[in-house]
């Protein structure tokens, strides 16, 4: 049985091709800066690619601010209807 972890934003490369892809821990993973939207970028120094501490999850890509959206999924947990949530 494969032992798993949980590894920290950051502390691997999330592009699939990448020969280094969510292997942790290596030194190769950077911070970048951050978005418009405060968000902490990485660059991956093998690959050269670079991707948002949110890649991966619900938020990625999203124009809503995560409050706004974890409202939203407590009001589809609370079995509101579609139309009240909007």
């Amino acid at each position: 049985m494969e032992k798993q972890q949980l590894a920290a934003i950051g502390s691997s490369c999330l592009n699939e091709v990448c020969v280094e892809y969510k292997k942790v821990n290596l030194g190769n993973v950077v911070e970048c800066g951050k978005t418009d939207k405060d968000v902490q970028r990485y660059r991956c120094k093998t690959c050269k690619k670079s991707f948002t501490e949110t890649k991966g999850t619900m938020f990625y890509r999203c124009r809503h601010s995560e409050d706004k959206i974890i409202e939203c999924m407590a009001m589809v947990g609370d079995r509101n209807n579609l139309a009240a949530i909007h």
